[in-house]
């Protein structure tokens, strides 16, 4: 993909105070690719797994910001990665019962200004167990979720 932004919005750190605001901060420039995979491993387990690269950058830069041409967009990862499992089974007529996890990981990524630093690496390791009918119109869906976030490469 290749996408060029105008007056793209990015957070301003101002140290002397410790506040922050949202302003236009210029022109950027982003591409990339994706890639993403889904298999069905048996008739009760799904696989799934994807990745991806992004560049982008400032191509103009609003005076009197502390950026630069050149400088990456703030909150941008290089790259991100995730993996799922999905295994379903029947539980009795008319519903069945699952249990998903995704691992998911989003590389480091510049902080409100290139003088804040980084942003450090962020992994998330999410759960799901539940029931649903398999019929789209049922309202027979329950489950529950557990999200575990983890700072750090």
């Amino acid at each position: 993909y290749y996408i060029t932004w105008k007056n793209v919005q990015q957070h301003i750190y101002l140290p002397i105070c410790g506040f922050d605001y949202t302003t236009n901060a210029g022109n950027a420039e982003s591409y990339g690719t994706e890639v993403s995979l889904r298999g069905r491993v048996t008739a009760a387990l799904t696989l799934t797994a994807s990745a991806s690269y992004t560049h982008s950058t400032l191509t103009q830069a609003d005076p009197g910001l502390g950026a630069q041409v050149g400088d990456k967009l703030l909150g941008t990862p290089d790259w991100t990665a995730a993996f799922g499992a999905d295994y379903t089974r029947p539980i009795r007529d008319g519903m069945d019962g699952f249990v998903r996890a995704d691992w998911e990981w989003t590389g480091a990524s510049p902080h409100f200004s290139h003088r804040a630093g980084l942003m450090r690496p962020l992994t998330y390791l999410r759960t799901y167990l539940g029931a649903h009918d398999p019929v789209p119109s049922s309202l027979a869906d329950f489950g529950c979720a557990l999200a575990l976030p983890r700072s750090g490469g």
